[in-house]
């Protein structure tokens, strides 16, 4: 009987060393997008912070206003609308 010589096997499953152009274009346009987002929401949470800095000088600045009107004026409510005063009855404030 004659001897079979079995050459070398071969791996049938080769792996590939990098993915298509197609599909490197459309990821890159992914992540690209997914950072731009990032970036925006970053710059929006800037903006919420400044804000709530400037609505709590504003709500102080309401304060300062009310005391200094209350000085003037006494214990009285303003009608924010035209300015009229509806004062307080002395009995309101001790019950």
């Amino acid at each position: 009987m004659a001897k079979r010589k079995t050459g070398k096997v071969q791996d049938l499953n080769i792996k590939a060393e990098s993915i298509t152009k197609e599909e490197l274009e459309k990821l890159q346009e992914v992540v690209k997008k997914v950072d731009l987002m990032h970036m925006q929401l970053g710059r929006v949470e800037g903006q919420k912070h400044l804000m709530l800095h400037q609505l709590q000088e504003g709500n102080q600045e309401i304060g300062n206003q009310q005391k200094a009107l209350e000085k003037t004026y006494g214990n009285a409510d303003i009608d924010i609308r035209d300015g009229k005063l509806t004062y307080k009855e002395e009995n309101d404030s001790a019950e």
